[in-house]
């Protein structure tokens, strides 16, 4: 009798708890989410930050034939207020969680962090790669944000890093009036499959000594593919990555990549093995600099729906394969192998002009911000004075250039426009 009173009361316990838990998620932003349509809203723990969702939020596969099929679209908030600012993440990938923004820091502000079609959980039963392209992807997040502005009354700043970035300059694009201020991070432009400004950065990247000590490098890895080759088979075996194409073809990509890889998160000149280092420094040096992880199934799986959107709109980079020539396996290396099987599409160029064009005659109280070393800063956005713009390149900067690294004199320039467009302070740095 006792142990059944002891379990009773264990019981009880459990649903008080329950109980209790349940009430306190169903916060007054809570019940108010519970009001839209078809949308999926789970509480979530995140140290540092208050309340905060995983919003599963339905989409239309084809915004301009709704009967086309809807998807599920994930969305992280984090809740400050509904009168403060909002910060508007477009992940040009997968979105992981709540991410800790500075921009978010600076106004106090709510984050809201938006998926990318076709990647991570925002993905239909059946991929429509017609669909994936810059205008539906801006419709997705017009969508997001028409909805959410029924709750949050602040300002909203649009932006994202690299892809994400881009990402929010498409989105600027198409709905000019959607956001009060757009940040973009490292965010190229291209205008090719192969847009031959990259490659022209990368050979202008550092002192002689070093481009001397790349090049060096890359020789010292392609003449000497007898051992690099079975080597770098090796290694993948034991990390347990499954190449999708032979050993010696990935082995040249990860040669020709190096220089992009290298400058793209500024690793120093003083750390490529000279010439007596150890094979093993060499190639764990190589592997370091450029994760065989992109050829593997499981990397290529992740990033295909981005490889189509660069082979069709977005544009990508190519390599300088004649230095090696003698030395390589194939006659070409193109990086739209690494997109869907049989949709190789032809690059539509009016995407990124339409884009461009905009930027550059009406994109006002927008920040670009580069860096300096970065590869992709060489097709930076190219103002013409024609709008009320910043740019601002960070000096020595690479991928990661941000706020925080920017000189006193730029950081100062950002606030005062942050300030001035928004009509609202800011309270941390």
């Amino acid at each position: 009798m006792q142990y059944i009173m002891m379990r009773l009361i264990l019981t009880l316990i459990i649903l008080f708890i329950c109980f209790l838990t349940s009430n306190a998620q169903e916060t007054e932003l809570f019940k108010r989410f519970l009001q839209f349509k078809d949308i999926k809203i789970t509480p979530i723990e995140k140290k540092g930050f208050g309340e905060c969702y995983e919003l599963m939020i339905p989409q239309s596969i084809d915004h301009q034939q709704p009967e086309s099929g809807s998807f599920m679209q994930r969305v992280f908030l984090s809740h400050v207020s509904t009168s403060a600012p909002v910060v508007y993440v477009t992940e040009g990938y997968a979105a992981h969680g709540i991410s800790d923004e500075e921009l978010a820091r600076m106004f106090n502000a709510n984050t809201i962090v938006v998926e990318h079609r076709n990647f991570g959980k925002s993905i239909a039963d059946t991929i429509t790669w017609a669909t994936m392209t810059v205008e539906q992807a801006a419709a997705d997040h017009h969508a997001i944000c028409q909805l959410l502005k029924q709750i949050y009354t602040g300002k909203w700043i649009a932006t994202g890093v690299s892809k994400g970035g881009q990402t929010a300059l498409c989105y600027r694009a198409c709905y000019p009036n959607d956001v009060d201020v757009t940040v973009a991070y490292v965010a190229p432009i291209n205008f090719a499959v192969e847009d031959r400004r990259l490659n022209a950065h990368i050979k202008k990247m550092g002192d002689t000594e070093c481009q001397k000590k790349i090049l060096d490098f890359q020789f010292k890895l392609v003449k000497n593919k007898n051992y690099f080759v079975p080597a770098f088979a090796e290694y993948c075996k034991k990390k347990e990555l499954t190449l999708i194409l032979d050993p010696e073809t990935t082995f040249d990509y990860e040669v020709l990549e190096y220089p992009f890889g290298f400058w793209q998160y500024g690793t120093p000149c003083d750390s490529i093995p000279g010439a007596d280092a150890s094979n093993e420094v060499i190639l764990n040096h190589l592997v370091e600099v450029v994760t065989p992880f992109y050829y593997t199934a499981v990397g290529v799986n992740f990033f295909k729906p981005f490889f189509y959107q660069a082979n069709y709109e977005l544009g990508y980079y190519g390599y300088d394969e004649t230095p090696f020539r003698k030395y390589l396996k194939q006659s070409d290396y193109p990086n739209t192998i690494w997109g869907p099987t049989g949709k190789i599409m032809p690059y539509n160029a009016k995407t990124m002009k339409f884009v461009n064009h905009f930027l550059q005659n009406e994109g006002n109280q927008i920040i670009y911000i580069y860096g300096e070393n970065d590869p992709w800063s060489a097709s930076q956005v190219k103002l013409k004075g024609k709008t009320d713009a910043l740019k601002v390149v960070v000096a020595k900067g690479d991928h990661s250039a941000d706020i925080s690294l920017m000189s006193e004199r730029q950081r100062a320039e950002v606030y005062e426009r942050l300030e001035k467009w928004l009509g609202v302070e800011i309270t941390a740095e």
